[in-house]
């Protein structure tokens, strides 16, 4: 699924990075999250960078697909409103007690700013705003622990005028419940189909489906991978990435 968020106004100009695949996999005792590091201008699919798309805090990790970069620049005027997704996440997991406080901390945090740069589309292209219907904005995926318990916290927002919506799933370790990928993951889903593609270790798994999708559409999902194991009490990076040395990359920002 690619998020798509364009906008063709006459003073107003949205330009979004969007970002791809997130892969993640439980266990009894803990979890694997994994995602690329490719992110695509949504406005000029040629403009690509990378980033690190897992933030973690607190035994917690986090990693969007959609939404992760929005500037909103009123032309011909000084004024400029920007989303930044990770700065968010960060907000969101900073004193945050467990994975569903983190979870309910980044809601506000991502929706009203994010509204108030649509609100200045529905005035000036009201037919663009009104096109985007129930779409995906961003999904959110919050690894971590709940009452000694592995638990991840699923939240996808999309718009609902005149609000920005959302809904929660929660995934636990319980089988067929326990295995998932969000963003860019067609490969991934026809693996699904072959039966005992699942039933190996979960590290494994995460690795070949972001592999999968990496080679299967290039342009919009690649490496370096970000791979984090979370348990309890501590972490391991997997595949460090651009994540595990806190090496950073700055947008291209628009």
């Amino acid at each position: 699924m690619r998020i798509r968020l364009t906008a063709a106004l006459a003073f107003v100009v949205i330009k979004a990075a969007l970002a791809t695949t997130i892969v993640v996999a439980i266990a009894s005792n803990r979890i694997i999250l994994g995602a690329d590091s490719l992110y695509t201008y949504e406005d000029d699919k040629s403009r690509h960078g990378l980033v690190c798309k897992i933030e973690s805090e607190h035994g917690i990790a986090v990693a969007s697909t959609g939404v992760i970069f929005i500037q909103d620049e009123v032309l011909n005027s000084l004024q400029k409103r920007t989303l930044d997704t990770i700065q968010i996440t960060k907000r969101a997991l900073h004193g945050a007690t467990d994975v569903i406080d983190a979870a309910d901390k980044f809601v506000p945090l991502f929706r009203e700013p994010l509204l108030a740069i649509l609100e200045a589309e529905k005035v000036k292209s009201p037919d663009t705003y009104r096109s985007r219907g129930t779409r995906s904005l961003l999904t959110t995926v919050f690894a971590g622990f709940h009452d000694g318990k592995p638990m991840v916290v699923v939240q996808n927002f999309f718009l609902s005028p005149p609000k920005i919506s959302y809904n929660r799933t929660f995934l636990t370790d319980k089988p067929g419940n326990n295995f998932m990928a969000y963003g860019e993951a067609d490969a991934i889903q026809q693996q699904l189909k072959v039966p005992g593609w699942t039933t190996t270790n979960p590290i494994e798994l995460v690795t070949k489906s972001l592999n999968l999708e990496i080679e299967r559409d290039p342009q919009f999902v690649g490496g370096p991978l970000s791979i984090i194991e979370l348990w309890e009490k501590e972490y391991r990076w997997i595949e460090g990435g651009l994540c595990a040395d806190k090496v950073r990359q700055e947008f291209l920002k628009p």
